[in-house]
């Protein structure tokens, strides 16, 4: 078993990788849970999965990928795959001289993230070295990637989070030793910090921070996207930073209040309140 996770809106449902994927229901009885898989056939034959991820919007859609570079969205209410491909930049090609074939090889360790408030969206990474790719993909537009992040890191990428308090901004975090936050919607690089994890992963509580695990050195830490190094091209502010509404006084009897992207102009007449 490579992958594992538990349904976030349904917490009595497990799903966990290896050569297939299974689905544990612990609902009625937790030592002999029922089990069941997300559908016919079983796209990970042959090879390994390496990552399962519970789609966090609709609760019986998942999300599995194997190191063959194949990927699969499964409906677990009609028990089937409503979306599958294998990863085309991933395909490499040997010269197998006792066949005389070009023979197809392929593996790299998976990662899949979906959108928190987006149930369509999610990203695709790999840790295939210098070769690693990372994508944004959309239900709505399958045959090609929304959006391409290649250029973020130039090594292995072990892992990466999509943040819940702000769904613009996505972690990821690579062999070459370094942790970036890059805004989902363009790919900017908004700031980074100058150390690689296993695997990171933000906090469901806390804004603004994440955990983050090393297994080379066995020590997990807390990290702080607020003391990342920014880049000075990032104009994008986190939503916890931003301030929810507010009021200024300007000359003339003007009045300007703002509440999230909304503004405001408005003159404010004197009135004058007579006790009797």
């Amino acid at each position: 078993m490579n992958a594992i996770e538990f349904n976030p809106n349904k917490p009595t449902l497990l799903a966990s990788g290896g050569k297939e994927v299974y689905i544990q229901d612990l609902s009625k009885n937790i030592q002999q849970p029922t089990v069941f898989t997300p559908g016919e056939p079983n796209y990970h034959e042959g090879s390994t999965v390496t990552s399962i991820s519970w789609n966090r919007v609709v609760p019986y859609i998942l999300a599995s990928a194997s190191n063959d570079g194949t990927v699969v969205v499964w409906d677990l209410k009609n028990s089937k795959a409503i979306f599958n491909f294998k990863d085309p930049d991933l395909v490499s090609y040997t010269y197998n001289p006792l066949t005389g074939q070009t023979e197809e090889k392929v593996s790299a360790n998976y990662n899949i993230v979906w959108n928190p408030t987006a149930p369509t969206t999610f990203l695709i990474s790999n840790d295939n070295g210098e070769n690693s790719t990372m994508a944004m993909w959309d239900l709505r537009t399958p045959d090609y990637p929304v959006l391409s992040l290649s250029d973020i890191h130039n090594d292995g990428i072990t892992s990466t989070s999509w943040c819940p308090h702000d769904p613009s901004i996505v972690a990821s975090t690579s062999r070459e030793g370094r942790t970036c936050y890059f805004h989902a919607e363009d790919g900017q690089l908004l700031a980074e910090t100058p150390k690689k994890y296993s695997e990171i992963n933000w906090s469901p509580h806390i804004q603004g921070k994440l955990i983050g695990y090393d297994e080379e050195t066995n020590n997990t830490e807390f990290i702080d996207f607020d003391k990342a190094k920014k880049s000075e091209s990032a104009t994008h502010v986190p939503k916890w930073l931003t301030r929810p509404g507010g009021a200024c006084f300007g000359f003339g009897g003007k009045l300007v209040t703002f509440n999230n992207n909304q503004l405001t102009l408005r003159k404010v007449e004197d009135q004058t309140d007579t006790l009797s």
